[in-house]
Formats: structure tokens, C-alpha cells, sequence
């Protein structure tokens, strides 16, 4: 539905948003409509993940629009509390589609308990607000590998972190720092 929406002019596309942010309301469902003849054997596929799916479409398609971005930060948010970790990644995917001036804080996503909206705020390290420094600071110190990684893949060149992070106890966040570092900075010996 989101690739043939964008394909529309944009004064077409606004039904199909709608359609997602019901979908990530949970107003409809993927077992509602007409009866297949499989129905009646159970298939336990794991948790739906089509409340985020709608929100990673609802976010392709809202473009900058104020009140849909609003309304697709406060479902991710309500979202967020309980998500399992492939739901947070896509939620964190529905985020990445917004304008980062359309988003929470950066030190409400660097705090967070899930590890990928905090390597969503790591690309976000870039973005002019309060608390970078602190953000930054919290990132490199962060318990997951993968977070440390996005973050020095996101740090701008030269960057105090990096000298530090080269020393990271993972080999792929030590990597990521040596590729962003400059090479006049690093010490080879």
C-alpha cells in the first residue's frame, strides 16, 4: 500500500495515511475480512507486527506534516513501552522517517530501555539541542555494541569520543571509530 501510495500525487496520498495510522492504532487487523479455506488450522507466527508496520508507512507517507508526525510520535511512544525487540526496530525505522525537529528529545530517546531507539539516537547525535554533549557521553558508555557502533559511525570527524572509542573493548565499535577518525589523528605504531 505505501510504495503505490507514494506514487500518487501528494494531495492523493492523504487516505492511505489515515489507513496506516489506523493500522497502528490497531483499528484493523490482518485477520479481518472474508474466510479462507486454511482458517481453521492455527498457524502461531510469534507477535503481529503490523501495528509498527503501519507506523513505518503512516511515517513514509506523512511527509512534514505536523499534525500526522505528531500523531505517529505519540502512537510510537504509547508503542514503545512494551515493545519486543523486532518492534522497536521498526518503530525506530517509523522515527528515522520524521524530521528530526518533529521528534522527541534527543535525551529521551538516549535513555531509552530499548537498545535500537537508542542507536536511532545516535544518528541523531548531529542534530543542534540540549544535551548533546551529555547524549553523546551516554551513547559511548552504552551497554550494547550496536549502539556504540552507530554512534561512532554518527560522530563528526575528530571528535573527542573517538579516540576513546578506538579503545572499546568490541573490536566492531573500535573499527567503526577507526574508519570515522581522520587519518592525521590516529596513532599507528
Amino acid at each position: 500500500m505505501t510504495v503505490a501510495a507514494l506514487a500518487l500525487p501528494r494531495d492523493e496520498q492523504q487516505p492511505y495515511v489515515d489507513i496506516a495510522l489506523r493500522v497502528a492504532r490497531g483499528e484493523l487487523t490482518a485477520d479481518q475480512g472474508e474466510e479462507h479455506p486454511l482458517d481453521r488450522f492455527g498457524f502461531r507466527t510469534g507477535p503481529s507486527l503490523l501495528p509498527q508496520q503501519g507506523l513505518v508507512s503512516a511515517a513514509r507517507l506523512a511527509g512534514t506534516d505536523p499534525g500526522t508526525a505528531e500523531s505517529i510520535v505519540t502512537l510510537a511512544l504509547m508503542q514503545l513501552r512494551h515493545a519486543a525487540d523486532a518492534e522497536a526496530r521498526l518503530i525506530a525505522r517509523a522515527l528515522n522517517r520524521l524530521a528530526p525537529h518533529l521528534l522527541p528529545p534527543l535525551t529521551t530517546l538516549a535513555v531509552h530501555h530499548q537498545p535500537w531507539i537508542r542507536c536511532f539516537a545516535t544518528s541523531l547525535s548531529n542534530v543542534d539541542g540540549a544535551g548533546l554533549s551529555l547524549c553523546r557521553n551516554l551513547l559511548a558508555d552504552d551497554p550494547d555494541w550496536r549502539v556504540r557502533v552507530n554512534l561512532a559511525r554518527n560522530l563528526p570527524d575528530g571528535h573527542s569520543l573517538l579516540a576513546r572509542m578506538r579503545q572499546d573493548v568490541n573490536r566492531q565499535v573500535r573499527q567503526a571509530a577507526r574508519r570515522t577518525a581522520r587519518p592525521s589523528v590516529l596513532n599507528v605504531t
